[in-house]
């Protein structure tokens, strides 16, 4: 896989998905929330990298502000990023 954008990516189970894209050779994923990294999400983050060669990034973002959602797109390099 190329990039992967997970959407809720901090919680538990956006975490979960992380680890398994992670561990099956993406070369890069987005975790997208509200708020951003988060000292115990930073944690699984090292574990995660670690483990492997994906470069893994968290990305605060309101998706139900289009301007954010836009810019959001425009980062990953998703310019018809559907949510």
């Amino acid at each position: 896989a190329g990039h992967v954008v997970i959407v809720g990516g901090t919680g538990k189970l956006g975490l979960e998905f992380c680890e398994h894209f992670a561990r099956r050779g993406a070369r890069e994923i987005t975790l997208v929330n509200r708020s951003g990294e988060t000292a115990a999400v930073t944690a699984r983050l090292q574990t995660i990298r670690a483990a492997t060669s994906t470069r893994i990034r968290v990305a605060a973002c309101d998706l139900t502000d289009a301007a954010a959602v836009s810019t959001l797109a425009t980062q990953v390099g998703a310019a018809d990023l559907i949510v």
